[in-house]
């Protein structure tokens, strides 16, 4: 009687210690993906950052050229409000970004090595700026449908 339960928890250790390599593994082939991945979502958050760059001078712009005119009021102020968390998380997400290295040739493939790892070690933090981004973005909108109403 004392083997079979001997046995039986065994078994029931060997199937926990199965479950955690499973863990691991899955973890690791997610973050190999990560690191693969990595130069692709470096370029396209870079051509997103640049366009959220731009239609910010844009808003910018249109609310200096109605001032003159006398045609300010708080709709306006809202969206230049808005706009600042908004370049704010920008600008700080175009710093971070702007260290990793995506050249070709021996001397890049190491340092592009090493910005990949960076990337997919720090995926997480990146997707809690774009968030914060996204919340600055959302009150922008609001902000300028208030504009056209």
């Amino acid at each position: 009687m004392a083997e079979a339960l001997g046995a039986a928890g065994s078994i029931a250790g060997l199937i926990g210690l199965a479950g955690q390599i499973a863990q691991g593994v899955l973890f690791l082939h997610g973050f190999f993906n990560d690191i693969r991945d990595a130069p692709d979502e470096i370029r396209d958050l870079r051509v997103e950052l640049d366009q959220y760059q731009r239609l910010y001078e844009g808003l910018e712009k249109l609310s200096q050229r109605f001032e003159p005119l006398g045609l300010t009021n708080n709709a306006f102020e809202d969206v230049e409000a808005a706009l600042v968390p908004c370049k704010a998380w920008t600008d700080k997400l175009v710093r971070k970004i702007s260290k990793y290295t995506l050249k070709d040739g021996p001397e890049g493939r190491r340092r592009r090595l090493w910005s990949q790892i960076s990337v997919a070690i720090r995926k997480q933090r990146y997707r809690e700026y774009l968030a914060a981004l996204e919340r600055a973005k959302s009150t922008l909108l609001a902000a300028q449908t208030s504009l056209n109403t």
